[in-house]
């Protein structure tokens, strides 16, 4: 197992402040709805000082780790939007495909950023004219990968990141080579 760099360490800082502050806000919260309602004493009296206190401490953690695990998949679709925006849309050539034999499909994967909380992945997909072997249009489909998060975006999955763990949808690969092969219009 390798350590982690200080781009994840400060990674994980960025993940805990945004947890720690909306969960310190709603554990206030609910202490401010036990006071006015008065449940806190009746809470206390029937747990017992001590108990109340662990329950609470309990509560609190659970809160938190809620707070940490929704703060972790945001920051990991957060990381992945400016390569959306970046590598989303596909290139075309503008010269449509030579002969009837069509456009066929190469696919590579490779990995763009493998850290230790993170791995971002990219497939490209290439348009290559049958006849010729000349490129016809170009598109990648990115994917980071956080814990047991995946968020998508590119060729199938659209500009955005949308959270999915399947492949993409052959529909839209098999529009973007009709496409391709018309020339990118």
């Amino acid at each position: 197992m390798t350590l982690p760099s200080f781009t994840d360490l400060g990674l994980a800082a960025v993940v805990l402040v945004l947890a720690i502050v909306p969960a310190s806000l709603a554990v206030l919260a609910v202490i401010g709805v036990l006071q006015a309602t008065r449940l806190d004493t009746r809470l206390a009296s029937g747990l017992g000082t001590t108990g109340f206190r662990v329950a609470g401490a309990l509560g609190a953690l659970a809160l938190f780790a809620l707070f940490l695990r929704l703060s972790w998949d945001w920051s990991a679709a957060t990381h992945l939007k400016p390569l959306c925006a970046a590598l989303a849309t596909p290139w075309f050539s503008g010269i449509p495909q030579s002969g009837p034999g069509g456009a066929s499909l190469r696919v590579r994967r490779r990995v763009l950023e493998a850290g230790y909380w993170t791995t971002i992945t990219a497939d490209r997909y290439q348009a290559v004219d049958a006849v010729t072997g000349e490129v016809l249009a170009e598109g990648d489909e990115l994917w980071i990968d956080a814990g047991t998060t995946r968020y998508r975006c590119g060729l199938a999955s659209g500009p955005l990141p949308v959270r999915r763990r399947d492949e993409p949808a052959r529909s839209a690969i098999d529009g973007f080579l009709r496409q391709a092969a018309e020339g990118g219009t």
